[in-house]
């Protein structure tokens, strides 16, 4: 499940034209909390406890590999039994455009894109 997600982010960046960030948030979704009713929705996950775990990543990353296995370490360090997992979430932060150069302002390319309200080069939203 980590390489799905780790894959999924790895498209996603390269879609937008951003690299891997150096800080990466691992959010885990642990069995249902107790006394929980059932869910409202089949095969719905309810009311869990939610955990999560951060770490830094030494080098910008483009490759899901090292993603994958930052990811893995900090679930393995949780000692959970993988099969209370209800939820897994993977969370890069500290991104920056493949290109990411000042221009003549100041600003990075990130920020002016931010600025932008998130809108990709040829004027389009990021999907």
């Amino acid at each position: 499940m980590m390489m799905m997600i780790a894959k999924e982010i790895c498209k996603r960046m390269e879609a937008i034209g951003v690299k891997g960030g150096r800080k990466l948030t691992l959010k885990i979704m642990q069995r249902r909390a107790d006394a929980a009713e059932e869910p409202a929705k089949f095969l719905g996950h309810g009311k869990c406890h939610s955990l999560s775990r951060t770490c830094d990543i030494t080098a910008r990353c483009d490759d899901w590999k090292p993603i994958s296995a930052a990811a893995f370490a900090l679930f393995e360090g949780l000692g959970i039994d993988k099969d209370d997992v209800r939820g897994v979430g993977i969370v890069l932060s500290k991104l920056s455009f493949l290109d990411d150069d000042q221009d003549s302002t100041g600003a990075t390319k990130m920020t002016s894109w931010l600025q932008s309200g998130g809108k990709k080069s040829d004027g389009g939203p990021v999907k």
